[in-house]
């Protein structure tokens, strides 16, 4: 079972996670079944959901400045896992999903930066 940092982004309870993630499964078959991709997923799945909640809560005007940063740095350590496994030959052909990640994060960052900004 694919497991990140902070809890499963599978169903827990299906007796099988894998055999109900059908869009995971056929990637999972291409990557080995690798722990290392298993791993990027988790994590990219945690930065998407913190950055949905930042775009939920900027309606509310709640200071979201900690979310996006959590947000970012999440991102960049999902990429930068993605990118290990690019690196350790599992998935050459992933290149461009690495930068879109990379991308993402930057985004945040830079909001961020633009929010700080515009308090001073």
């Amino acid at each position: 079972m694919c497991q990140g940092e902070y809890g499963t982004f599978l169903p827990v309870d299906t007796p099988d996670p894998l055999e109900h993630a059908h869009h995971l499964k056929t990637q999972l078959k291409s990557y080995g079944d690798s722990k290392c991709y298993c791993m990027a997923i988790a994590t990219l799945e945690d930065a998407r959901s913190l950055k949905s909640l930042a775009d939920r809560l900027k309606a509310l005007e709640v200071d979201i400045s900690k979310i996006h940063l959590d947000g970012a740095l999440t991102f960049l350590k999902g990429a930068s896992l993605l990118e290990d496994c690019i690196i350790q030959g599992e998935r050459p052909r992933d290149t461009n999903n690495v930068f879109h990640h990379y991308r993402d994060a930057a985004r945040l960052f830079r909001s961020l930066f633009d929010l700080a900004m515009s308090i001073v």
